[in-house]
């Protein structure tokens, strides 16, 4: 298997099996777009895919959408769809092939590798100078607009993230930087270094990160955990090694942890009031707990919705009552609420579910201040209600009444 003898740790390569990408096609006709995500075969995962579909659709983004599924089981079933521009590609789950060391990750970095190398069955690969645009199943598009001029040979985008400045000496991954990472070691770590999906990057570029990728996370992972996000160093690392400059957009993702993210570039002004985000953004991130009046939700109270069961007593719940009324109310307003200076606590902490951050505009003494609820139901707004939305769609669509 590809985990087994397809890669070459000293040399950083994959080996290319020619023999199973004789007779595939590859368009080159024009530039073209894939946006690729990596998943198991779970239900829980299959809800996700779909709404990431759904929402692909919608939204009108260009290109294709691929679901990159990390499967042994050949009978698994899959959700019925009828998006033309979206195909579930199948690949080894590779975390299986170690049962000593189950981590899940891997598939990530050795999933994209094993597509984009023409070793699945699939016959439309990007390649050259198409853009392949990596994405996670729990993120939703904001808009259909993507500005990807800057995405050439050796340069690519990356959505910001809040990493810190000494992620590289502290978790010890010096080691893995072939003595290229001396200026990850200042202040360019927070700043040209701390980023994570979406990556939009070429498809030649591409390939040599997925296959850097692999080795280095299975190095890092090897040398002892480094918590959740040591797939995310090792793509850093990769891309450091590689020389694949990479863009780092502090307005491309949304979440709710605010520091550091789109959240910050919000307009200072508080005239007109408006709860809007940057028109760049690209997705919104719905990966934690989002609280309006008694109401919650998170995705991980949902791994055992199974859409393909057609229950349709099984979907999303909704804010109702006095909840509804607070996603109501928290529409439209904004962000930041203006404070008085002497109302500033530490810039940057949170403290009783606010954010109190310095005003940056010149001439006034204030601070501005984090409505953690119009937040949270702006995000529930952006990635709640379409998801609803797009599992009752199936079930309208593929479910006998």
């Amino acid at each position: 298997g590809l985990l087994s003898s397809g890669y070459d740790a000293a040399g950083d390569l994959v080996r290319y099996d020619a023999s199973r990408t004789a007779g595939k096609t590859i368009a080159e006709a024009k530039r073209r777009i894939h946006t690729v995500f990596s998943t198991n075969c779970r239900p829980y995962q299959d809800w996700q895919s779909h709404s990431l579909a759904y929402n692909h659709r919608k939204m009108k983004i260009a290109g294709r959408l691929v679901r990159l599924m990390a499967c042994d089981d050949p009978n698994y079933d899959l959700p019925k769809n009828s998006y033309e521009r979206y195909r579930v590609v199948r690949t080894p789950d590779f975390a299986r092939q170690n049962t000593t060391d189950l981590y899940w990750p891997i598939n990530r970095p050795m999933g994209l590798a094993y597509w984009l190398r023409g070793l699945s069955d699939d016959v439309d690969i990007p390649a050259g100078d198409d853009v392949v645009i990596i994405v996670d199943p729990d993120q939703l598009f904001l808009t259909g607009k993507l500005d990807m001029g800057n995405i050439t040979s050796g340069f690519g985008t990356a959505a910001k993230f809040g990493l810190g400045n000494t992620w590289l000496t502290e978790l010890g991954l010096e080691k893995f930087c072939n003595g290229m990472c001396d200026n990850i070691q200042t202040e360019s770590a927070r700043t040209d270094y701390s980023y994570g999906a979406p990556y939009a990057l070429t498809a030649s570029d591409a390939l040599r990160f997925a296959d850097l990728w692999v080795v280095i996370l299975q190095d890092i992972n090897r040398s002892g955990p480094k918590g959740w996000m040591q797939d995310m160093y090792a793509a850093i690392l990769a891309l450091k090694r590689l020389e694949i400059v990479i863009d780092v957009r502090k307005t491309m993702l949304a979440r709710t942890d605010v520091i550091n993210l789109s959240w910050m570039h919000v307009r200072w002004d508080f005239e007109p009031i408006s709860g809007q985000i940057p028109g760049d953004v690209w997705v919104a991130h719905y990966c934690q707990t989002y609280k309006v009046g008694n109401f919650s939700w998170s995705k991980h109270n949902h791994k055992a919705l199974d859409i393909r069961k057609c229950d349709r007593s099984m979907n999303m719940p909704l804010p109702v009552g006095l909840d509804a009324v607070a996603m109501e109310n928290a529409e439209g307003k904004p962000f930041f609420v203006r404070k008085k200076a002497e109302a500033l606590t530490v810039a940057g902490k949170h403290g009783g579910g606010k954010l109190t951050m310095l005003r940056k505009s010149t001439g006034e003494d204030g601070t501005r201040e984090m409505d953690t609820e119009v937040l949270n139901a702006w995000m529930l707004g952006k990635t709640l209600i379409p998801i609803s939305e797009a599992i009752e769609a199936y079930y309208d669509e593929f479910c006998a009444q």
